[in-house]
Parts: C-alpha cells; sequence; structure tokens
C-alpha cells in the first residue's frame, strides 16, 4: 500500500513519527521488549496494570520503527523513576496481522498504546523521549501529583505543558480533583498542594481564600484560575479545553499534535508576511473570543505553507485566506472576503458555520466532461450523485497519481469497467485523493470501497489482494442489483479474462475483443 503523506507542506497532518525497540538499555540495566502473539494478548493486558505497546513491523522495513528506538531509550531511565512496574511490550504486525487489525492498525506502522488497568489510550503526541516519558508518568502514577513545596510545583509546572494544581487542604476536594483527573490525565497533568502556597503563584489572591484549582500553560506566564461555581467532570473539562490553548496561535510542528488531539474544528488563516500581520491576528483573536471552547485558531505564512492551504481546497494564491476545517465531520466552510478584514463578521461567519449555515468548502478537479462510460472518473463535487446513487452498486477506489501500487491497479479496474458495460446498475468508479475531498475514513492508497444500492451509507470496505479476479468476485458476491444467474455468468466471464498480466494504460483493440467475445459466448 501507499502510505498517505503526513508533512506540513502537503497534507494537514505535520508530524506522526513513533519509536520501536527490541532492547532497551537504563540505568537499573537491560529492560526486555516482551514480543507478543495474538495468543497471549489477552493475558498480558489483564495481569499486568500498566504496559506500553510497540506496533511496529520488521525494522529493516520500517525506517521509522528503527530510526526513533534511540528517543525510547532515552525515556526509560524517566520511565522508571516514576513507573517501577512498567511492562514493555512489542508486536510484530508482519507476523501478528490479526491482532494488528484488531486495533485498526494496518499498515500506519509504528502505532504506540499504553493499556492502563485494561483501558487503552493512544499516543498522539510528537514522539521524542521527554514528550514519551511525560506521557506515561501521567497514566502509570497516582492521578494526582502531592507537592509539598513552592519548589516542587515550580518543577512541576516547568516539566509538563499543561498543568491543573489544587492548592487546597481539603481531603474531599483532592479526591474529587482525583476521579476528575482519570478521565482528564492523557492532556493534563494533575497536581494537589497546600493552600498556604495559594501567595506564592497569585499574590493577588486573598490570603482566606479556601482553595483555588490554577492552570499553567506554556504561552502564558500567568496561571489562569477555575472559576466555576461546581468542580464536575464537565466544568473541569470545558475549563481546561477552553484555556490550555491561546484564543490564536501560529501553527508549527510542535504544537500541531496538541490541536489535534484537542478535538475541536480548526480555523485556518493564512496570512502574508507584512507589516499589517500583527494587526491581522490582533484582529483574528477578537474574533476567536465568542468561540472560545468551541473552536482552535491558528494562523501560518500563507506563501510558506500554500501547499497546505491548496491541500484543504482553497486555490494557494489569493490571501488571506480563512477556513474552517471541522475534521470529525469532515466539513469545511472558507469565509467569503469582500474587501473587508473584521473581527466582527469574521466571528458572525465562524458561528454560521458552526451551524451548518454556510456553503461547504469542497476541493474537487474539474467535472469531467464524460463520465458515464468505462471506469468513471469521480471528483469531489460529483462525489455525491455517483457514489451515493441508491440505484447503484459503486465500486469506488480512492488512489494518489504517485502512489506505485495505484499505478498497477488502474488497467485492472478498466478492465473490470469493460465487463460490467452490459450492467447498468453497476458503477466502476475512482477518484484521486489528494486532488478530491473524499468524506469517508482510509488510510492508504488504494483503498477500495462498495457501496450497496439503496443503503450507500452502509458500505464496505474491500481488504483483500489486489488481483483482477480477487476484486471482480468481492465485487459480484456483494453486489445487490445482480440477479444469481447474473452473477454466476459474471463470475465466469472474470475467470476467463486475463486482466492480471502488464498491460498499458489504454486497453488495446485485442483486449476489447477478447472481453466481447466472452460475452457472446455467455
Amino acid at each position: 500500500m501507499c502510505k498517505l503523506s503526513l508533512a506540513l507542506s502537503s497534507m494537514p497532518i505535520f508530524a506522526a513519527v513513533v519509536w520501536a525497540s527490541l532492547m532497551l538499555a537504563s540505568a537499573s540495566g537491560n529492560v526486555a521488549m516482551i514480543s507478543l502473539s495474538g495468543s497471549e494478548f489477552d493475558d498480558m493486558i489483564k495481569n499486568n496494570d500498566n504496559i506500553l505497546i510497540n506496533f511496529n513491523f520488521d525494522l529493516g522495513a520500517c525506517r521509522d520503527c528503527h530510526k526513533l528506538s534511540t528517543e525510547l531509550k532515552k525515556s526509560v531511565k524517566a520511565i522508571e523513576s516514576q513507573c517501577p512496574n512498567m511492562m514493555f511490550a512489542d508486536v510484530n504486525c508482519s507476523s501478528e496481522i490479526d491482532l494488528c487489525r484488531k486495533f485498526g492498525i494496518k499498515r500506519n506502522y509504528p502505532d504506540i498504546r499504553l493499556f492502563s488497568s485494561q483501558t487503552e489510550i493512544r499516543f498522539f503526541e510528537t514522539f521524542v523521549a521527554d514528550t514519551i516519558s511525560a506521557f506515561v508518568k501521567r497514566h502509570c502514577g497516582e492521578p494526582v501529583t502531592a507537592l509539598a513545596t513552592i519548589e516542587e510545583v515550580n518543577a512541576f509546572v516547568r516539566d509538563n505543558r499543561v498543568s491543573a494544581i489544587i492548592f487546597s487542604d481539603n481531603a474531599t476536594e483532592i479526591d474529587n480533583l482525583a476521579v476528575i483527573a482519570l478521565e482528564l490525565r492523557a492532556n493534563t497533568s494533575f497536581a494537589a498542594a497546600p493552600n498556604a502556597l495559594l501567595k506564592s503563584k497569585m499574590p493577588a489572591k486573598s490570603p482566606d481564600a479556601a482553595s483555588a484549582i490554577l492552570l499553567f500553560v506554556d504561552y502564558t506566564d500567568e496561571p489562569i484560575e477555575f472559576v466555576g461555581s461546581s468542580v464536575t467532570l464537565e466544568s473541569i473539562k470545558f475549563f481546561i479545553d477552553s484555556t490550555s490553548f491561546p484564543l490564536i496561535d501560529a501553527i508549527s510542528d510542535d504544537n500541531y499534535a496538541g490541536y489535534v488531539r484537542r478535538g475541536l474544528p480548526i480555523v485556518w488563516a493564512f496570512l502574508e508576511y507584512s507589516d499589517d500581520r500583527n494587526k491581522s491576528v490582533s484582529i483574528l483573536r477578537e474574533a476567536a473570543k465568542s468561540s472560545k471552547g468551541l473552536l482552535s485558531w491558528v494562523w501560518l505564512d500563507a506563501n510558506d505553507h500554500s501547499n497546505h492551504a491548496v491541500n484543504l481546497g482553497l486555490d494557494g494564491k489569493q490571501w488571506p485566506a480563512i477556513l474552517i476545517d471541522n475534521a470529525p465531520s469532515k466539513t469545511k466552510y472558507r469565509y467569503p472576503f469582500e474587501g473587508t478584514f473584521e473581527a466582527a463578521s469574521i466571528s458572525a461567519w465562524s458561528h454560521q458555520a458552526l451551524a451548518g449555515n454556510e456553503p461547504l468548502l469542497i476541493k474537487s478537479e474539474r467535472i469531467p466532461e464524460n463520465e458515464n462510460k468505462g471506469l468513471i472518473k469521480t471528483v469531489g463535487k460529483t462525489y455525491d450523485r455517483i457514489v451515493l446513487d441508491e440505484s447503484k452498486d459503486v465500486l469506488l477506489t480512492v488512489h494518489a497519481p504517485w502512489c506505485g501500487h495505484c499505478k498497477v491497479l488502474m488497467p485492472r479496474l478498466k478492465c473490470l469497467a469493460e465487463i460490467f458495460t452490459m450492467d447498468p446498475s453497476i458503477v466502476i468508479a475512482e477518484i484521486n485523493g489528494d486532488f478530491n475531498d473524499v468524506p469517508i475514513d482510509y488510510e492508504d492508497y488504494p483503498s477500495i470501497f462498495l457501496f450497496p444500492a439503496s443503503a450507500p451509507s452502509r458500505y464496505s470496505t474491500y481488504d483483500g489482494d489486489r488481483s483482477f479476479f480477487s476484486i471482480s468476485n468481492f465485487l459480484i458476491s456483494n453486489a445487490t442489483t445482480l440477479s444469481p444467474a447474473r452473477k454466476a455468468a459474471l463470475t465466469e466471464l472474470a475467470q476467463n479474462t486475463s486482466c492480471d498480466q502488464p498491460r498499458s494504460s489504454t486497453t488495446t483493440t485485442k483486449d476489447k475483443a477478447g472481453v466481447e467475445e466472452s460475452k457472446q459466448e455467455l
């Protein structure tokens, strides 16, 4: 398979790399990486409170798996000091295919999962030693770290990007926060300190204050106080989500993973370098105030990252440009500039877009003039009409022009389309995933899906080999618009058609004659 690019210059995801190592060195000696098989996996999870598992591939074939092993080696000493009972395990996905697929890992190697008390926790951050060890330490120890001195408080804040500290002498309050921390500690480090230390962090605070929860974040030197009327999971979660990120920030490899993990729609502002850019950022900051906790606002240099703008669906030429990318719902909206750059209008537009009241932005190639014969070229703007046609079974292949496996597959799809020319209820379609929005999830190129007639929302994913016969058998077996007799005839036709041989990108006259001859015989 051809893996999707994850570079800042070419895709909406900047940096995503992980680690692999079979033997880890630490101050206490060598830490063995246990190799797990499918038969051993469940027992290992049940019998160990904390286990960090590396789902990887053969190290010789996976460059990312190999090159970051040193980062994990660096992290082990710090992990062991806080998590002496942490287990390290390895799953080789080249031999444990079913086990890896159970966790949605098909070809996106490597991948880290932490299992804490049998709860699976994914790791989305940048994979360097400090980040790995901080992530593990948040989950293996007590949910709330006890701090006794101001020096310990300062060190805790320094070592964590986002930290929530309760200054209180009330054990019940601390216990309540511990319950909340169990749910939120994937992204935030929690601690408790004596109330007497509160004055040191907030000099203006009344010395009679019974307690306070302060959030420390890396974009400001001043702590942010929780002012909710009650301390609940929902109120603390909203407090952290809405204040642990600045109203707007310059996006980079360092902070992108945090924005993805935050899970909010992202407002992308592409700004050219000029004397007015700081003014533009100030306007956007004002616009962002009304959607605090609802949207993540980021900006980046338009000229340096024009390719990223194109990948989001912009033309990459007109600046400034603002769009909202709601990744969970796979919807995007572009701000309609009309010669003004005002906070009020941008803010109002953002709320209308959140409500779905703005026109959708769809990245799309030009609609082809002839899309009714053979292998149907689908683009972003024709996707719904072609793929979601409830009168047809649609086999859709998502591909990319740079993908070698796709180039091998395309002639077979054309051959498959020729076989079904007598079946108008069957559509063989393709779409370029680099140049068009595809509103379904896929991990690599090529990816093949079957959308059944009458219920296209219940599509299925083809997971077999890419031979002509295997794909044709998948389509014929699962098509809902073909009679049993027609399925039998098509199966025989497919068996007698040699489409797995090397073929030119254009079907020859001899090939067409052979297909037509087979049809006539049937």
